[in-house]
């Protein structure tokens, strides 16, 4: 069944946004509603950043009455209700792109720690939506800002690692590429590369 917006508004207010030790602020709505403000201030009038912002924790509503205050597996809950609500509410590309950003969000997170090819498949995932890694970094400092306290984040360990996709993008243009295996491979090389240098 399609959630209407004001049910989804209704139900984000009603629903906790997670433990009070990392979500002082209170309900998903007041979370949101900090996270879409921290990004407005990072990136402006973004429309596809914005909604991004907005429904990347929606999952949480979706959380089974005994596991609140937690949330498991609200990245994949999110994107499945976003998939319901259709057309009515998201055109297709916007539906898909906010499918990707709850999808990946969390895994997102840890893009600094990751292996070269979950960075580059990562980074083209995001790369293949409506917005970019890098207004993912951004989104991902809004929800550290938007939450109380506040996360440590190094933003920097995200933008060396996009820069180095982007770099490895460029240094693929002077290369024979046999078949996607081989590109996936050759990029890999050039990453490592970059950021050993």
């Amino acid at each position: 069944m399609s959630e209407s917006f004001e049910s989804l508004l209704i139900k984000m207010a009603e629903t906790p946004a997670g433990p009070e030790d990392y979500h002082e602020e209170g309900s998903v709505l007041q979370h949101t509603i900090k996270v879409v403000n921290a990004l407005e201030n990072i990136r402006g009038n973004d429309p596809e950043a914005l909604l991004a912002a907005f429904f990347h924790d929606v999952g949480k509503i979706r959380t089974p009455e005994d596991e609140l205050p937690h949330h498991y597996d609200h990245d994949e809950l999110g994107a499945e209700l976003i998939d319901s609500l259709g057309s009515e509410i998201l055109t297709d590309d916007r539906n898909e792109t906010l499918q990707v950003v709850a999808r990946q969000h969390m895994r997102f997170k840890k893009l600094p720690e990751m292996r070269a090819s979950k960075v580059i498949r990562l980074v083209e995932r995001i790369d293949s939506t409506q917005i970019s890694a890098e207004t993912m970094v951004d989104l991902i400092e809004a929800d550290r800002i938007g939450r109380t306290p506040a996360l440590d984040t190094d933003r920097e360990q995200y933008e060396v690692r996009i820069s180095a996709v982007r770099e490895a993008d460029t240094k693929l243009k002077d290369v024979d590429i046999a078949n996607e295996q081989h590109r996936l491979q050759k990029k890999i090389e050039f990453y490592r590369e970059i950021l050993e240098e």
